[in-house]
């Protein structure tokens, strides 16, 4: 039901959709509502600056991978959490793990995550290509998330 709704308010709106756009429309990630939920609980939460709460927020990634391991759009949280603690190092402590453990594990969960891309998934490929400082990949990673979602405020930035 909520998909179609989603669809009269785009119909309704006369919004013209890319291909990609069209596609990505209603999509959870996951038929698995408990899975979705636990996504839901702390996506919008990862800007926060207190370090230990900031990390609390990858259990409910790691909760929905759990109840579905197919769940791409988890992996990549799990991901984007430890993209910023190894970015901001002082956030390390909070998840009680090295610098070269945190890449390990965000180079692992980003492949994860990437079986089932999304913008924000590419964005991280991109970033760990840069981080290497091989920016044709990086690029070319950032293209195929732009494809995806024009619009996707991470891949634009």
């Amino acid at each position: 039901m909520q998909d179609q709704i989603t669809q009269k308010i785009v119909s309704a709106l006369k919004v013209k959709l890319t291909g990609g756009e069209k596609e990505q429309v209603g999509q959870r990630g996951t038929d698995n509502i408990e899975a979705y939920n636990a996504f839901l609980g702390r996506n919008g939460s990862l800007v926060s600056v207190h370090a230990r709460w900031y990390c609390e927020g990858i259990y409910p990634f790691q909760e929905a991978i759990e109840l579905d391991p197919n769940y791409g759009q988890a992996y990549r949280g799990v991901a984007a959490v430890y993209y910023q603690v190894t970015l901001f190092t002082g956030l390390l402590p909070a998840l009680n793990i090295s610098w070269t453990e945190g890449r390990l594990r965000l180079r692992e969960f980003t492949q994860m995550a990437m079986k089932k891309p999304t913008p924000d998934a590419y964005t991280l490929s991109a970033l760990l290509y840069l981080s290497r400082r091989q920016h044709k990949e990086a690029i070319s990673e950032l293209e195929r998330g732009l494809a995806l979602d024009p619009n996707n405020a991470n891949s634009l930035f």
